[in-house]
Protein backbone atom coordinates (compact mmCIF):
# COMPACT_ATOMS: atom_id res chain seq x y z
CA UNK A 1 0.00 0.00 0.00
CA UNK A 2 1.25 3.45 -1.13
CA UNK A 3 0.28 6.18 1.11
CA UNK A 4 1.48 9.87 1.03
CA UNK A 5 1.70 11.91 3.69
CA UNK A 6 1.99 15.99 3.61
CA UNK A 7 3.51 18.50 6.37
CA UNK A 8 3.94 22.26 6.72
CA UNK A 9 6.94 20.94 8.62
CA UNK A 10 8.96 18.03 9.79
CA UNK A 11 10.10 19.35 13.65
CA UNK A 12 13.51 17.50 15.04
CA UNK A 13 11.35 16.07 17.71
CA UNK A 14 9.02 14.16 15.20
CA UNK A 15 12.14 12.79 13.39
CA UNK A 16 12.50 9.13 15.04
CA UNK A 17 8.53 8.71 13.74
CA UNK A 18 8.82 9.97 9.89
CA UNK A 19 12.10 7.47 9.86
CA UNK A 20 10.07 4.86 11.35
CA UNK A 21 7.21 5.82 9.12
CA UNK A 22 8.87 6.16 5.93
CA UNK A 23 11.30 3.29 6.48
CA UNK A 24 8.94 0.56 7.60
CA UNK A 25 7.84 -2.57 5.90
CA UNK A 26 4.38 -2.13 6.34
CA UNK A 27 3.45 0.29 3.74
CA UNK A 28 5.17 2.91 1.39
CA UNK A 29 4.82 5.64 2.38
CA UNK A 30 6.51 9.06 0.85
CA UNK A 31 6.65 11.68 2.96
CA UNK A 32 6.63 15.81 1.47
CA UNK A 33 7.33 18.38 3.21
CA UNK A 34 7.17 22.31 3.53
CA UNK A 35 9.04 24.87 5.50
CA UNK A 36 10.23 27.32 6.87
CA UNK A 37 8.40 26.95 10.26
CA UNK A 38 6.69 30.39 11.34
CA UNK A 39 6.49 28.63 14.55
CA UNK A 40 10.09 28.98 15.13
CA UNK A 41 10.51 25.30 15.20
CA UNK A 42 13.99 23.58 14.89
CA UNK A 43 13.27 21.34 11.78
CA UNK A 44 15.15 18.27 11.07
CA UNK A 45 18.36 18.99 8.42
CA UNK A 46 18.56 18.18 4.75
CA UNK A 47 21.01 15.18 5.61
CA UNK A 48 17.54 13.22 7.15
CA UNK A 49 15.67 14.70 4.11
CA UNK A 50 17.86 13.16 1.98
CA UNK A 51 18.51 9.78 4.11
CA UNK A 52 14.09 9.00 3.80
CA UNK A 53 13.84 10.62 0.07
CA UNK A 54 11.50 13.13 1.73
CA UNK A 55 10.20 15.72 -1.18
CA UNK A 56 10.07 19.15 -0.64
CA UNK A 57 6.80 21.26 -1.55
CA UNK A 58 7.34 24.61 -0.58
CA UNK A 59 4.74 26.22 1.94
CA UNK A 60 3.38 29.32 1.61
CA UNK A 61 1.51 31.13 4.72
CA UNK A 62 -1.29 33.61 4.46
CA UNK A 63 -2.05 35.66 7.88
CA UNK A 64 -5.71 35.47 8.86
CA UNK A 65 -7.54 38.66 10.50
CA UNK A 66 -8.09 36.07 13.57
CA UNK A 67 -3.90 35.90 13.85
CA UNK A 68 -4.18 32.41 12.27
CA UNK A 69 -2.08 31.80 9.27
CA UNK A 70 -3.89 29.80 6.28
CA UNK A 71 -1.27 27.45 4.46
CA UNK A 72 -0.96 26.77 0.61
CA UNK A 73 2.00 23.77 -0.97
CA UNK A 74 1.07 24.78 -4.83
CA UNK A 75 2.90 21.78 -5.72
CA UNK A 76 0.65 19.24 -3.43
CA UNK A 77 -1.67 18.50 -5.94
CA UNK A 78 0.87 17.95 -8.98
CA UNK A 79 2.94 15.62 -6.89
CA UNK A 80 -0.44 13.85 -5.95
CA UNK A 81 -1.67 13.27 -9.63
CA UNK A 82 1.81 11.83 -10.42
CA UNK A 83 1.79 9.44 -7.43
CA UNK A 84 -1.31 8.32 -7.46
CA UNK A 85 -1.15 6.62 -4.19
CA UNK A 86 -3.81 4.37 -2.26
CA UNK A 87 -4.42 6.85 -0.08
CA UNK A 88 -3.35 10.53 1.51
CA UNK A 89 -2.91 11.52 5.06
CA UNK A 90 -2.99 15.71 5.01
CA UNK A 91 -2.59 17.92 7.84
CA UNK A 92 -6.14 18.38 9.69
CA UNK A 93 -6.82 21.92 9.87
CA UNK A 94 -9.37 23.97 8.17
CA UNK A 95 -7.12 26.84 7.54
CA UNK A 96 -4.92 24.41 5.83
CA UNK A 97 -5.72 25.09 1.92
CA UNK A 98 -3.73 22.21 0.60
CA UNK A 99 -5.69 20.06 2.74
CA UNK A 100 -8.98 21.07 0.89
CA UNK A 101 -7.99 20.73 -2.56
CA UNK A 102 -5.92 16.98 -1.90
CA UNK A 103 -9.55 15.89 -0.19
CA UNK A 104 -11.80 17.64 -3.47
CA UNK A 105 -9.40 15.95 -5.80
CA UNK A 106 -9.17 12.43 -3.86
CA UNK A 107 -13.28 12.78 -4.11
CA UNK A 108 -12.73 13.11 -7.82
CA UNK A 109 -10.38 10.40 -8.33
CA UNK A 110 -11.95 7.68 -5.45
CA UNK A 111 -8.41 8.46 -3.33
CA UNK A 112 -8.88 7.95 0.14
CA UNK A 113 -8.21 11.37 2.25
CA UNK A 114 -7.30 11.02 5.71
CA UNK A 115 -6.93 14.27 8.09
CA UNK A 116 -4.46 13.84 10.96
CA UNK A 117 -5.49 16.60 13.82
CA UNK A 118 -5.46 17.18 17.23
CA UNK A 119 -9.42 17.27 16.72
CA UNK A 120 -10.90 19.09 19.59
CA UNK A 121 -8.97 20.40 22.78
CA UNK A 122 -12.05 21.84 24.46
CA UNK A 123 -15.97 21.72 23.44
CA UNK A 124 -16.84 24.33 20.86
CA UNK A 125 -19.61 25.89 19.23
CA UNK A 126 -20.32 29.10 16.82
CA UNK A 127 -19.23 29.31 13.37
CA UNK A 128 -15.81 28.36 14.07
CA UNK A 129 -16.76 24.35 15.13
CA UNK A 130 -19.04 24.89 12.45
CA UNK A 131 -15.97 24.97 10.26
CA UNK A 132 -14.20 22.44 11.68
CA UNK A 133 -17.31 19.92 11.86
CA UNK A 134 -17.46 20.53 7.60
CA UNK A 135 -13.35 20.11 7.10
CA UNK A 136 -13.72 16.64 9.52
CA UNK A 137 -16.53 15.46 7.75
CA UNK A 138 -14.92 15.89 3.77
CA UNK A 139 -12.37 13.58 4.80
CA UNK A 140 -12.32 9.84 4.65
CA UNK A 141 -11.50 9.31 8.55
CA UNK A 142 -9.63 11.65 10.94
CA UNK A 143 -6.30 10.40 12.74
CA UNK A 144 -6.49 11.65 16.72
CA UNK A 145 -3.74 12.81 19.13
CA UNK A 146 -5.83 11.41 21.92
CA UNK A 147 -8.56 9.38 23.88
CA UNK A 148 -10.57 12.98 24.94
CA UNK A 149 -10.53 14.76 21.26
CA UNK A 150 -12.09 11.82 20.32
CA UNK A 151 -14.86 11.31 23.04
CA UNK A 152 -15.52 15.47 22.57
CA UNK A 153 -15.95 15.01 18.26
CA UNK A 154 -17.97 11.96 19.08
CA UNK A 155 -20.23 13.83 21.85
CA UNK A 156 -20.23 16.93 18.99
CA UNK A 157 -21.79 14.77 15.85
CA UNK A 158 -19.08 13.27 13.94
CA UNK A 159 -19.46 9.59 13.46
CA UNK A 160 -16.68 7.40 16.07
CA UNK A 161 -16.26 5.02 13.00
CA UNK A 162 -13.89 7.66 11.24
CA UNK A 163 -11.86 8.90 14.42
CA UNK A 164 -8.69 7.00 14.83
CA UNK A 165 -6.26 7.25 17.74
CA UNK A 166 -2.52 7.21 16.93
CA UNK A 167 -1.47 8.71 20.12
CA UNK A 168 1.95 11.62 19.54
CA UNK A 169 5.58 10.28 20.11
CA UNK A 170 9.05 11.19 21.22
CA UNK A 171 12.35 9.74 20.15
CA UNK A 172 12.01 7.26 22.96
CA UNK A 173 14.89 5.17 22.01
CA UNK A 174 17.28 7.90 21.86
CA UNK A 175 16.37 8.72 25.28
CA UNK A 176 16.52 5.56 26.95
CA UNK A 177 19.85 5.17 24.84
CA UNK A 178 20.68 8.50 26.64
CA UNK A 179 19.72 7.49 30.04
CA UNK A 180 21.67 4.63 29.96
CA UNK A 181 24.88 6.47 29.49
CA UNK A 182 24.56 9.09 32.21
CA UNK A 183 28.00 9.70 33.74
CA UNK A 184 27.54 10.35 37.60
CA UNK A 185 30.49 12.75 37.47
CA UNK A 186 29.22 14.77 34.84
CA UNK A 187 25.93 14.98 37.05
CA UNK A 188 27.70 15.71 39.91
CA UNK A 189 29.67 18.51 37.83
CA UNK A 190 26.58 19.92 36.50
CA UNK A 191 25.00 19.92 40.36
CA UNK A 192 28.19 22.18 41.02
CA UNK A 193 28.35 24.38 38.02
CA UNK A 194 24.46 25.34 39.29
CA UNK A 195 25.73 25.66 42.46
CA UNK A 196 23.44 23.11 43.93
CA UNK A 197 24.22 21.14 46.63
CA UNK A 198 24.00 16.82 46.47
CA UNK A 199 20.47 16.71 48.43
CA UNK A 200 18.81 19.79 47.09
CA UNK A 201 15.50 19.10 45.23
CA UNK A 202 15.47 20.09 41.84
CA UNK A 203 12.71 20.47 39.27
CA UNK A 204 12.72 21.10 35.77
CA UNK A 205 10.39 22.80 33.06
CA UNK A 206 11.55 21.86 29.23
CA UNK A 207 9.65 23.56 26.48
CA UNK A 208 9.55 26.83 24.40
CA UNK A 209 9.63 30.10 27.15
CA UNK A 210 6.25 31.70 25.82
CA UNK A 211 3.74 33.24 27.63
CA UNK A 212 1.01 31.03 27.02
CA UNK A 213 2.64 28.53 29.26
CA UNK A 214 2.02 30.38 32.29
CA UNK A 215 5.56 29.78 33.79
CA UNK A 216 5.40 32.58 36.14
CA UNK A 217 3.69 30.51 38.27
CA UNK A 218 6.56 27.58 38.69
CA UNK A 219 8.70 30.73 39.71
CA UNK A 220 6.18 31.65 42.55
CA UNK A 221 6.08 28.38 44.46
CA UNK A 222 10.19 27.75 44.09
CA UNK A 223 9.60 31.07 46.58
CA UNK A 224 6.67 29.52 48.62
CA UNK A 225 9.05 26.28 49.18
CA UNK A 226 12.00 28.59 50.72
CA UNK A 227 9.47 29.99 53.35
CA UNK A 228 8.31 26.35 54.18
CA UNK A 229 12.25 25.51 54.58
CA UNK A 230 12.45 23.71 51.27
CA UNK A 231 15.48 25.41 49.62
CA UNK A 232 14.77 23.80 46.14
CA UNK A 233 16.30 24.88 42.43
CA UNK A 234 14.16 24.99 39.15
CA UNK A 235 15.81 24.57 35.87
CA UNK A 236 14.36 25.67 33.00
CA UNK A 237 15.08 24.05 29.24
CA UNK A 238 14.09 26.25 26.05
CA UNK A 239 14.64 29.54 25.20
CA UNK A 240 11.61 32.17 23.79
CA UNK A 241 10.36 36.01 24.19
CA UNK A 242 8.95 35.02 27.73
CA UNK A 243 12.28 34.73 29.01
CA UNK A 244 13.58 37.78 30.44
CA UNK A 245 10.06 38.35 32.10
CA UNK A 246 10.87 35.28 33.64
CA UNK A 247 13.94 36.28 34.48
CA UNK A 248 12.95 39.33 36.34
CA UNK A 249 10.07 37.55 37.96
CA UNK A 250 12.75 35.63 39.97
CA UNK A 251 15.40 38.37 40.38
CA UNK A 252 12.31 40.20 41.88
CA UNK A 253 11.39 37.33 44.27
CA UNK A 254 15.20 37.08 45.45
CA UNK A 255 15.73 33.63 43.46
CA UNK A 256 17.84 34.41 40.78
CA UNK A 257 20.45 31.95 42.09
CA UNK A 258 17.99 29.00 42.68
CA UNK A 259 15.99 29.68 39.18
CA UNK A 260 18.64 28.85 36.24
CA UNK A 261 17.63 29.11 32.43
CA UNK A 262 20.16 27.10 30.64
CA UNK A 263 18.66 27.34 27.35
CA UNK A 264 17.46 25.33 24.31
CA UNK A 265 19.25 22.28 24.45
CA UNK A 266 18.98 20.06 21.31
CA UNK A 267 21.38 17.24 22.13
CA UNK A 268 19.78 14.55 24.36
CA UNK A 269 22.63 13.49 26.11
CA UNK A 270 22.69 16.85 27.40
CA UNK A 271 19.17 17.22 28.21
CA UNK A 272 19.49 13.36 30.33
CA UNK A 273 22.08 15.24 32.37
CA UNK A 274 19.66 17.51 33.71
CA UNK A 275 16.66 15.24 33.73
CA UNK A 276 19.04 13.13 36.15
CA UNK A 277 19.21 15.69 39.01
CA UNK A 278 15.31 16.88 38.96
CA UNK A 279 12.88 15.19 41.23
CA UNK A 280 9.77 16.69 39.08
CA UNK A 281 9.10 18.18 35.70
CA UNK A 282 6.65 21.27 36.55
CA UNK A 283 4.22 22.01 33.65
CA UNK A 284 1.69 24.58 33.43
CA UNK A 285 0.43 24.30 29.67
CA UNK A 286 2.37 21.76 27.43
CA UNK A 287 2.15 18.57 25.02
CA UNK A 288 4.58 16.20 24.12
CA UNK A 289 6.84 18.24 27.52
CA UNK A 290 4.95 15.95 29.44
CA UNK A 291 6.36 13.16 27.77
CA UNK A 292 10.20 13.99 27.70
CA UNK A 293 10.40 13.66 31.39
CA UNK A 294 8.34 10.44 31.94
CA UNK A 295 10.57 9.00 29.61
CA UNK A 296 13.75 9.61 32.29
CA UNK A 297 11.16 8.74 35.12
CA UNK A 298 10.85 12.55 36.27
CA UNK A 299 7.46 13.02 38.09
CA UNK A 300 5.57 15.31 35.59
CA UNK A 301 3.44 17.86 38.07
CA UNK A 302 0.65 19.28 35.34
CA UNK A 303 -2.29 22.04 35.64
CA UNK A 304 -5.22 20.31 36.30
CA UNK A 305 -6.93 22.59 33.47
CA UNK A 306 -6.43 19.47 31.04
CA UNK A 307 -8.14 21.50 28.12
CA UNK A 308 -5.12 23.85 28.30
CA UNK A 309 -2.70 20.66 27.59
CA UNK A 310 -2.16 18.77 24.72
CA UNK A 311 -3.53 15.04 24.41
CA UNK A 312 -0.29 14.13 26.40
CA UNK A 313 -2.46 15.36 29.60
CA UNK A 314 -4.09 11.83 28.94
CA UNK A 315 -0.72 10.44 30.53
CA UNK A 316 -1.12 11.41 33.69
CA UNK A 317 -2.71 9.64 36.47
CA UNK A 318 -2.67 11.30 39.93
CA UNK A 319 -0.91 9.30 42.18
CA UNK A 320 0.08 6.90 39.86
CA UNK A 321 1.98 8.48 36.69
CA UNK A 322 2.04 12.00 37.94
CA UNK A 323 0.41 14.88 40.03
CA UNK A 324 -2.21 17.77 39.17
CA UNK A 325 -2.11 20.98 40.93
CA UNK A 326 -4.97 23.19 40.99
CA UNK A 327 -4.69 25.37 37.76
CA UNK A 328 -2.08 28.80 37.99
CA UNK A 329 -2.40 28.26 41.71
CA UNK A 330 1.52 28.53 43.11
CA UNK A 331 0.48 27.11 46.72
CA UNK A 332 -1.32 24.27 45.08
CA UNK A 333 1.73 23.31 43.16
CA UNK A 334 4.28 23.87 46.24
CA UNK A 335 2.06 21.30 47.90
CA UNK A 336 2.12 18.59 45.17
CA UNK A 337 6.37 19.14 45.08
CA UNK A 338 6.46 19.58 49.06
CA UNK A 339 4.83 16.25 48.82
CA UNK A 340 7.10 14.40 46.34
CA UNK A 341 10.14 16.60 48.44
CA UNK A 342 8.82 14.51 51.48
CA UNK A 343 8.29 10.88 50.51
CA UNK A 344 11.07 10.60 47.97
CA UNK A 345 10.42 6.77 47.97
CA UNK A 346 6.48 7.42 46.42
CA UNK A 347 8.18 9.95 43.89
CA UNK A 348 10.50 7.06 42.79
CA UNK A 349 7.25 4.73 42.42
CA UNK A 350 6.04 7.63 40.22
CA UNK A 351 8.34 8.24 38.46
CA UNK A 352 8.95 4.40 37.20
CA UNK A 353 5.30 4.18 36.55
CA UNK A 354 5.51 7.20 34.66
CA UNK A 355 8.84 5.68 32.02
CA UNK A 356 7.09 2.75 31.77
CA UNK A 357 3.80 3.89 30.44
CA UNK A 358 5.36 6.43 28.19
CA UNK A 359 7.77 3.55 26.38
CA UNK A 360 4.20 1.44 26.03
CA UNK A 361 2.59 4.41 24.32
CA UNK A 362 4.77 7.12 23.10
CA UNK A 363 7.37 5.44 21.17
CA UNK A 364 7.79 6.22 17.90
CA UNK A 365 7.74 2.99 15.75
CA UNK A 366 4.35 2.45 17.57
CA UNK A 367 3.36 5.67 16.58
CA UNK A 368 4.12 5.06 12.94
CA UNK A 369 2.42 1.77 13.52
CA UNK A 370 -0.87 3.15 14.92
CA UNK A 371 -1.16 5.87 11.44
CA UNK A 372 -0.60 2.86 8.79
CA UNK A 373 -3.47 0.75 10.84
CA UNK A 374 -5.51 3.83 10.69
CA UNK A 375 -5.23 4.59 7.44
CA UNK A 376 -5.56 0.70 6.18
CA UNK A 377 -8.68 0.73 8.20
CA UNK A 378 -10.30 3.98 6.12
CA UNK A 379 -8.90 3.22 2.87
CA UNK A 380 -11.08 0.04 3.39
CA UNK A 381 -14.20 1.51 4.19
Amino acid sequence: MRILLFQNVIPTYRAAMFRALGGGDAADVPIVRGGPSIDKLKLADDRFFDELGIREAPVKYYRLPNGQHATYQPRALSIARTMRPDAIVVQGGPYELTSWLLMAWGWLSGTPVIAWTIGLQRRETGWKWRLRKFFFRRARGLLLYGDYPARLLAESGIDAGRIHVISNSLDLAGQREAAARIDPAEVAALRDELGIGAATPVFIFIGRLVARKRLPVAIEAIGLLRTRGIDAHLLFIGDGEDRARLEQIGRDGGLQDRIHFRGAIYEEQQIAHHMAIAQAAIIPEAGLPIIHPMAYGVVPVISDDIERHGTEWEAVIEGKTGCFFKDDDAAALADCLARLVANPGEAKRIGEAARELAFERYGAEAHAGRIVEGVRKFAAA
